[in-house]
């Protein structure tokens, strides 16, 4: 779940960068591009493997089920 939602903060934070500079089209725009994919690449694939897991939440006992 943890990989799942760091994709999804990463993508919220990258797209806006990503569509901003297609649109403004600097000189180095394709350098500028692959800097900022390959950081968040490598900050996702740290979370990723780093061990970093959300415990499931607690199982409630239920009783005459």
């Amino acid at each position: 779940m943890l990989p799942q939602i760091t994709a999804e903060s990463i993508v919220m934070l990258v797209a806006p960068t990503v569509v901003g500079l297609l649109i403004a089209r600097p000189r180095h725009v394709g350098k500028i591009m692959a800097v900022i994919l390959a950081i968040a690449l490598v900050f996702y694939l740290l979370l990723t493997f780093t061990g970093e897991t959300i415990p499931p939440p607690p199982v409630e006992p239920t009783f005459g089920a």
